[in-house]
């Protein structure tokens, strides 16, 4: 039977206070596995969205929150447990930002139910698009992540502590200002190749030669950066 909101509320303020009772881990159980109809809605949807990109594109079909992440985010943030949207979610990873925004505007257009788009920025380096959908009154998290995204976020997640001290920004400040200038160096290469692009997109480039060069040279600017990040920083971090 499904909880109610209530149900559900107090379910949360008893995992947050660390006052659970005998039969609230099969509660939260159920109410997790409540999202997993909409989830596999959502999952056919995006595979579907992705296929035209699947060389350059992978979809992972996250887990459920567990119980303890379930718990810290309850207490860092303060919400009600009815109020999470991340409980189930997907996420998918694209080559570079030009196809992430071309994801995203299929996304758009596609017969899900959107609730929420937020590009996320954060302090210590994080990036990702978060696009919150609504299927059947449950939320479904869809992130959107560049492979340069995807790497920082899982050099991240392996250098922080069970409590997420790096990625919500308690680690060291020595650690923090690491990770922020990897993010931003990989930001760099992210927004060229979306400068490039559009560049190329524009008619102007075939009637300029002097401009056809400079988006040339932009290109294999590029092509420089990654080839650093593969051969070196990656290696080193990880």
């Amino acid at each position: 039977m499904e909880l109610t909101k209530s149900q559900i509320n107090k379910l949360g303020d008893r995992i947050r206070n660390n006052k659970t009772l005998e039969g609230d881990a099969k509660l939260l159980d159920d109410f997790r596995n409540s999202f997993n109809e909409s989830f596999e809605m959502v999952s056919t949807e995006l595979k579907k969205i992705i296929k035209p990109y699947s060389k350059n594109t992978t979809l992972t079909n996250r887990q459920t929150k567990t119980s303890i992440s379930i718990k810290e985010k309850l207490v860092r943030l303060k919400t009600r447990l009815s109020e999470m949207r991340d409980i189930r979610g997907c996420r998918i990873v694209a080559d570079d930002s030009v196809l992430v925004y071309k994801i995203l505007n299929k996304i758009k257009k596609s017969k899900l139910t959107i609730l929420k788009i937020d590009f996320r920025e954060e302090e210590v380096g994080y990036r990702a698009i978060h696009i919150i959908v609504m299927v059947q009154e449950k939320p479904i998290e869809i992130q959107l992540r560049t492979r340069l995204q995807d790497i920082w976020a899982n050099i991240c997640e392996k250098y922080s502590s069970k409590e997420n001290d790096l990625k919500y920004g308690f680690k060291e400040a020595d650690v923090r200002k690491s990770f922020q200038r990897i993010s931003e160096m990989f930001k760099n290469v992210d927004d060229k190749e979306r400068e490039y692009y559009i560049q190329l997109k524009s008619n102007l480039v075939f009637y300029n030669p002097r401009k056809a060069y400079i988006i040339w040279k932009l290109s294999k600017e590029i092509k420089n950066i990654r080839k650093e990040i593969e051969e070196t920083i990656v290696d080193k971090i990880t």
